[in-house]
């Protein structure tokens, strides 16, 4: 180890000055470095291959690793969310890599034991990795070593960056070492059998981490193998539905692609709009509820706009005046001819109009009194025609009264008038609902 601390201050490749230790592993050694021939000597970071105790065999593996690493960020590093790979060179026995330096934290500070995430934020987070990942496996690449250590949220604009290739695998049909972290790692991938389908388990597992606030350690499991994770969420069916899937047992249940997950996540935020089928039946049901409002309240609109004064139903008193402005209009069908040889026009009269939404429970009680004339009232309907009229009309009586259950709903006209040819004169009019 100490001499590890020797490549401090020293400049490699004629450029890469060491400056301190970021970390040290089995494998490897990795240093911040400043890049001396570029202007303003830009931070990166530089990763040796290093062995604590040296073993031919193992040597020959971790340089397998090592440079397998360097080709996936050559392939790799084009994506804004994976390092860029700046150099990779043989100096003095020993390998290096160097690679563009992420400022930021890893994923492990915000997956606080205890401290469970916001679904928002949860969905956000595997979002954003599902399309990291499918870009990589598009480049026929498996990481093997997804887990929160390995995920960068980058300062500049707060986005995840998937870093430590060292684990990447190209896929082939034969066995590989096992590779990976505990609790990340599916059964296939312990197998020395590695898929596809291996990081996407990863990923449903920081999912599930962050939104449980449980270390995935932490969490007991069924007799399958799948955590038992649901009750200790703040979280939606459906959302937990995916990351159940994603973290299947048997990898052939999972999603079959990162694409697809990522799709069918999308689909909980931005579900697809219906098909033109289901538009048109939608359509069709929004015409057919218009049409019924509208016949229900038609008598209303027509009442609101009719010139003639509303008639109240609610026994209020109200106190007119006929005179001779008060002509006889052929639209309402005044029919009241004692002597079939009188001018019609010589009758006068007030009209109020009134509508019925529903039909009303009860009877509708109508009474005109007057001191001047004898009076008479006809009920029309809106085309008007007679619906009923007070037929004991007698010279003696001054007062008229109505009496009646209206067979349906819609707009109604009451005419008052004298029953006697150019009578005018005071009345009063009084109207109201008898309930049963």
């Amino acid at each position: 180890m100490s001499e590890i601390y020797t490549k401090i201050g020293k400049i490699l490749d004629g450029r890469y000055r060491i400056q301190k230790i970021l970390s040290h592993g089995g494998f490897g050694v990795t240093f911040i470095a400043e890049d001396i021939k570029r202007p303003g000597n830009p931070i990166c970071v530089v990763k040796q291959l290093h062995l604590d105790v040296y073993n031919p065999e193992v040597f020959e593996k971790a340089k397998e690793l090592f440079k397998r690493e360097a080709e996936a960020l050559e392939e790799l590093g084009e994506h804004p969310n994976i390092p860029r790979l700046l150099a990779y060179f043989h100096e003095d026995g020993d390998f290096y890599l160097v690679q563009e330096y992420i400022e930021g934290h890893t994923l492990r500070q915000e997956l606080m034991t205890g401290k469970a995430l916001p679904e928002d934020e949860v969905r956000k987070i595997v979002i954003e990795l599902l399309k990291i990942l499918c870009f990589v496996h598009k480049n026929n690449t498996i990481h093997r070593d997804i887990k929160p250590d390995n995920i960068i949220r980058r300062q500049k604009d707060n986005q995840l960056v998937l870093i430590d290739f060292g684990s990447v695998k190209q896929v082939t049909n034969q066995n590989d070492t096992i590779i990976g972290t505990p609790f990340y790692m599916p059964l296939e991938q312990l197998r020395g059998k590695p898929d596809f389908r291996s990081d996407i388990y990863a990923i449903g597992v920081i999912g599930i981490q962050a939104i449980t606030g449980y270390h995935p350690k932490e969490m007991k499991s069924d007799l399958n193998e799948e955590y038992i994770w649901r009750g200790k969420a703040n979280i939606s069916s459906k959302f937990a539905d995916i990351l159940d899937k994603m973290i299947r047992p048997n990898y052939q249940e999972r999603f079959d692609s990162s694409q697809q997950a990522l799709e069918e996540l999308q689909k909980i935020i931005n579900p697809p709009p219906p098909p033109p089928w289901k538009i048109g039946i939608i359509s069709i049901f929004i015409i057919l509820v218009f049409i019924i409002l509208a016949r229900q309240l038609m008598p209303l609109v027509i009442l609101f706009f009719t010139q003639d004064s509303k008639l109240p139903l609610n026994g209020e008193l109200i106190r007119g005046n006929i005179t001779q402005e008060d002509k006889y209009s052929e639209d309402d069908k005044l029919l009241i001819i004692p002597d079939p040889n009188l001018n019609r026009n010589k009758y006068y009269y007030d009209a109020y109009t009134f509508g019925l939404v529903r039909k009303q429970q009860g009877t509708i009680i109508i009474e005109v009194k007057s001191d001047d004339f004898d009076t008479y009232l006809r009920l029309n309907d809106i085309d008007g025609n007679k619906i009923l009229d007070n037929d004991d009309i007698s010279i003696d009586d001054s007062n008229s009264r109505l009496e009646f259950i209206l067979p349906e709903k819609g707009i109604y006209r009451l005419l008052v008038s004298s029953s006697q040819p150019q009578e005018t004169g005071n009345y009063t009019l009084k109207s109201y609902i008898k309930r049963k």
